[in-house]
């Protein structure tokens, strides 16, 4: 319990170093916990520039602060331009609403990628909640409207993608329950974590784009000699129709440095029947 405590101190992300150390008491069967913080710098201005296969060469930076006024809110903007897309995403979190368990959060975007077969400018706008069940599990939902644009197809593109092409409102909420038992949030050497979602797009959320979408993700670490840690992830889904048509980008995809390596980004897909 004491190394845990250790962990969800150390989760927080607001110090460098922690140390509790176990005091004696007049009661032989019981010890008082002193607990000893170092601060650390919750701030980070960064830039950047770099050259990737599906990027070409890219230029990026961020603003984030992890405490803003000393309250726990987090508060983030960050920018990326490339010869084949840009993004500029502005993320405010409360990760406790009027001091509950209640995590509320919202993020505005302008997004733009050009793939092989058409381009896609996107602004739009996501609203969270959060809520803990129990002290490794969280479930969360969201809602998600975008305002998006299809252009610049190829001269003779597959039906689903003509059929997307122009602009479009997207509306959908996502419900996700997420356990995560490691011992760390951003370097963890045990433990697992394992996420399940569902997404519903239009129907009575109205919109363009109609889909139920739910996902399974599992992660699993375990450390080895040497320092070393053993990963393992896997992840499945399924998509379907919700009474309309469903946009060429929300289908799935494989391919690249993320998933499969040895394929071009997004090249493991449907081929079009003609």
């Amino acid at each position: 319990l004491v190394r845990r405590s250790n962990e969800r101190l150390d989760r927080l992300d607001y110090f460098e170093k922690v140390d509790i150390e176990t005091v004696p008491t007049e009661n032989p069967t019981e010890v008082d916990l002193k607990v000893k913080v170092k601060d650390k710098n919750t701030g980070a201005f960064s830039l950047g520039a770099g050259y990737s296969t599906y990027d070409s060469v890219f230029f990026g930076g961020s603003v984030e602060e992890r405490n803003v006024f000393g309250k726990g809110y987090h508060a983030k903007f960050q920018g990326m331009i490339s010869g084949s897309s840009s993004r500029f995403i502005l993320t405010l979190l409360n990760p406790r609403f009027n001091d509950s368990n209640l995590t509320t959060g919202v993020s505005l975007y302008n997004l733009y990628k050009k793939y092989d077969d058409y381009s896609k400018e996107t602004i739009g706008g996501k609203l969270t909640f959060g809520y803990p069940l129990g002290e490794y599990t969280m479930l969360s939902w969201s809602y998600r409207l975008d305002r998006y644009r299809i252009y610049d197809t190829n001269w003779y593109p597959s039906s689903v993608i003509a059929s997307s092409e122009g602009t479009h409102w997207s509306s959908s909420v996502m419900v996700e329950v997420d356990r995560d038992t490691t011992d760390s949030a951003t370097r963890p050497t045990k433990g697992t974590k394992n996420t399940v979602s569902i997404e519903y797009a239009g129907g009575v959320l109205q919109g363009d784009d109609d889909f139920i979408r739910p996902i399974v993700t599992s992660n699993y670490f375990h450390p080895l000699p040497w320092d070393l840690v053993f990963h393992w992830r896997g992840s499945a889904g399924a998509l379907f129709e919700n009474g309309g048509d469903i946009p060429v980008f929300e289908r799935f995809y494989l391919g690249g440095i993320e998933n499969v390596r040895g394929y071009e980004q997004n090249k493991i897909s449907p081929k079009d029947s003609r």
